[in-house]
């Protein structure tokens, strides 16, 4: 296995919401991908159940796999999440998860992922052996890291778990003070992938017209009907100057995923994050 991460870019493309709905069509985010990489973007993160309800199941991966195709592999960093959805439940058993890396591997196009995560699992499931055991099966075979990703104490359990390699956390300006000590605490021992950096900023919706019009709608929607994010969040004095400053510099992030629907906001993305890059991390 060659995995991808000795190549991973500090800002990664998260092929998620809008881009996994029928309000933002196929060819688009193929499109998205494909600029990222000629940006320099490496790290590309989805899920199979980051989807349209009218969709099948990994509609993100396969359009992910589409944009990527015919680029070189081994320099590519692909993150995708366990497991499948049954009854709005995600299973966690080993039957579940060696069922979701195989489906993820045939829509991704791929023979292993470099970061798989285990997303909001409660901290009863690391008590069954079996699991650790199907884990250590897959790594360094069809998954070269696991990491666990969510926003609140599930996280916790990796710093008891040698298997787990990374996190994904939110590190944006909304964050609770145990959630920043999270991060500190996580910072040098497992790789770190911050989300939501600029969902509270200021001006995190400027140039609103620059979106793709399913964008504006999807979001709408989803403010409306679910979980708030972007401007409908609780606003932070902060600029998105800031928010990544705070995210790279204070926190010491090794990877800011964010997701657009517009190419001008792509490479202002980059930009900002590039500007950072070589900037003194915080202690």
């Amino acid at each position: 296995m060659t995995s991808g991460s000795a190549s991973m870019s500090r800002l990664g493309f998260g092929v998620s919401g809008p881009l996994t709905s029928l309000l933002v069509d196929h060819g688009h985010v193929v499109r998205l991908v494909r600029e990222a990489l000629d940006l320099g973007i490496t790290v590309f993160d989805t899920a199979p159940f980051y989807r349209d309800p009218r969709l099948p199941q990994g509609v993100g991966e396969r359009r992910l796999a589409a944009g990527i195709k015919g680029h070189d592999r081994s320099r590519i960093t692909l993150t995708t999440k366990v497991g499948e959805k049954r009854f709005d439940l995600l299973e966690f058993s080993p039957s579940a998860i060696e069922a979701s890396v195989e489906n993820s591997l045939r829509r991704l196009e791929t023979d292993y992922i470099d970061y798989l995560f285990i997303q909001g699992a409660p901290a009863s499931i690391w008590l069954e052996s079996d699991l650790l055991e199907c884990l250590d099966r897959l790594k360094g075979d069809k998954v070269a890291h696991f990491g666990l990703s969510g926003r609140d104490d599930e996280v916790e359990a990796a710093f008891d778990l040698p298997v787990i390699d990374a996190l994904m956390m939110p590190a944006g300006g909304n964050i609770s003070t145990t959630q920043a000590d999270r991060i500190r605490r996580a910072r040098g021992r497992f790789r770190t992938f911050g989300i939501e950096v600029f969902a509270t900023a200021r001006n995190a919706t400027r140039n609103r017209s620059l979106r793709h019009p399913g964008a504006a709608l999807w979001y709408a929607a989803r403010n409306t009907f679910g979980r708030p994010v972007g401007s409908a969040a609780a606003p932070s004095p902060e600029s998105r100057e800031d928010a990544a400053r705070r995210a790279i510099i204070d926190f010491g992030m090794d990877t800011i995923v964010t997701s657009t629907t517009s190419r001008a906001h792509l490479q202002a993305n980059q930009l900002l994050i590039t500007s950072l890059d070589g900037a003194p991390r915080g202690a």
